[in-house]
């Protein structure tokens, strides 16, 4: 028996109507959070913040549906070939690697919610396991490389 099968057998054992539903709300908060934090940057006129959390999610959105496409891997509940890798808890690492705190407990909060993501995924049969493996660390990678880039001359180049 592969991990992958593991993991949701374990899950598939221990779901409920109820951990359906809470799970559901959870996956689909990854989005929200996201508009959320993209909504407050543009009422506060943080043009680095808009920039970081637009540019990096296009080019997150766009590299793993490149992936899904190339990969073409069935979801553990047949639904289509879009299994690999996933989306949700790509984007919710990612979120949770540019959240803006330095405190140790606002980053242990923000993880805990991404691994909720990630776990909400193969609660709902929608991933294999490897899968939310794969989107949690493309997301750390971007989230990391976005981090990175010189947004104040960025910036000023594309003003220019």
């Amino acid at each position: 028996m592969s991990l992958d099968t593991a993991v949701r057998d374990f899950f598939a054992a221990n779901q409920s109507d109820m951990s359906t539903i809470v799970f559901a709300i959870i996956s689909i908060s990854a989005y929200i959070l996201f508009f959320l934090v993209l909504t407050v940057s543009v009422y506060k006129k943080n043009k680095i913040a808009i920039s970081k959390l637009a540019i990096g999610f296009v080019a997150l959105y766009l590299t793993i549906e490149a992936v899904k496409i190339l990969t073409g891997r069935a979801r553990p509940d047949g639904s289509d070939a879009e299994s690999f890798p996933s989306r949700h808890t790509a984007l919710a690492f990612f979120l949770a690697y540019l959240w803006p705190t330095k405190d140790w407990t606002g980053k242990m909060v923000v993880y805990g919610f991404a691994i909720l993501v990630g776990i909400s995924r193969l609660v709902l049969d929608l991933h294999w396991f490897t899968d939310v493996i794969a989107g949690a660390l493309i997301g750390l990678a971007f989230g990391y490389v976005i981090e990175k880039i010189n947004w104040k001359k960025f910036l000023k180049l594309i003003r220019r």
